[in-house]
């Protein structure tokens, strides 16, 4: 029987009369049929009431995980922001390092290159090769030096976590320049 069935016959029951009724008709007494049938509906809404409040804690539970997970992308996106952060502080401060020594060594540099005017105009010839190794030397000096300064400040930086290498130049890329300097005095 549905559950329209058994609501009826228990209408009629109550009414007390059998006409129209689902159960009519039926071998023994219909009370008993209508009491089977309406325990074996509680029994199956039971069940799905049941199903149902499982089925809402999994997705609760659901629910919550992906709120966790989240929150934890939300927190590693602040950390990510914070290395980030530092890691451009670092490098503003070592490029303001950096162009303080560049500066340093343009003025060295234009000493250099005044001491060899001096020697053109003085014709001293011996005096301007000599001159001219003085400045190559000095260029390497100053350009090895250079390198030990930003090889200094490089290094492996962690940060919350994270490492990350920091430099401006890379010594392959210094070591070029100065085989290049070396090469134009040859």
């Amino acid at each position: 029987m549905t559950k329209e069935d058994i609501t009826k016959a228990l209408e009629t029951c109550i009414l007390g009369y059998c006409t129209g009724c689902p159960y009519d008709g039926c071998d023994g007494d219909c009370r008993d049929e209508l009491h089977k049938g309406a325990l074996a509906l509680i029994t199956e809404q039971e069940k799905e009431i049941d199903f149902q409040v499982q089925d809402r804690a999994r997705l609760q539970r659901e629910i919550d995980e992906l709120e966790q997970a989240h929150e934890q992308r939300v927190e590693e996106i602040k950390r990510l922001k914070e290395v980030i952060e530092v890691f451009k502080n670092d490098t503003e401060c070592n490029l303001n390092h950096i162009t303080v020594e560049n500066g340093q060594l343009k003025a060295k540099n234009k000493v250099l290159k005044d001491g060899i005017v001096k020697a053109f105009t003085n014709g001293f010839n011996e005096g301007r090769k000599q001159v001219e190794k003085d400045i190559r030397r000095a260029k390497i000096n100053a350009m090895n030096e250079l390198k030990e300064k930003i090889v200094e400040h490089m290094g492996n930086r962690e940060y919350m976590g994270v490492k990350y290498k920091q430099g401006v130049f890379s010594e392959s890329e210094i070591d070029e320049f100065i085989k290049e300097v070396q090469d134009e005095t040859r």
